[in-house]
């Protein structure tokens, strides 16, 4: 039971143990022509508190890191928390980045900014409600 238990992420009291995804199971996703590996930030801090060294280092570290272990270019980022200033735009933009995304629940239109990005969590919702939430979501 413990062996199931542990390869399933499921505790005995029945919650779930969160794991972070491993290098080759990332390797793996990267491997896969559906998906394409963006970069996050090296520690998750909220970027804008921050000055713009410290932001460099933070999105650098992890954008060289991704790419010397996937061999891959990463050209989009997704701002930690959503969390970003007019200073991440220019390291964005320093670093090559070709967009980024924020959490901001918004549709994309045609003149959004490309370091400006929308999107829509999704959750793991059944079938009727993910429907209803597409359907909320292309009324906006």
């Amino acid at each position: 039971m413990n062996q199931i238990r542990d390869w399933s992420g499921v505790e005995q009291n029945g919650s779930t143990i969160e794991k972070c995804m491993s290098l080759q199971q990332l390797k793996q996703l990267a491997e896969n022509k559906m998906f394409t590996i963006g970069a996050h930030t090296k520690s998750h801090p909220a970027l804008s508190y921050h000055s713009k060294a410290v932001q460099s280092e933070e999105i650098d570290s992890n954008k060289y890191f991704l790419e010397s272990e996937l061999h891959l270019p990463i050209n989009y980022f997704a701002y930690p928390s959503g969390n970003f200033n007019a200073l991440t735009i220019d390291v964005m933009k320093e670093l090559g980045f070709k967009a980024a995304f924020t959490t901001n629940p918004q549709p994309v239109k045609g003149k959004t900014d490309v370091f400006r990005i929308n999107r829509f969590q999704v959750n793991n919702w059944n079938a009727e409600k993910f429907e209803n939430k597409l359907n909320q979501w292309f009324k906006m």
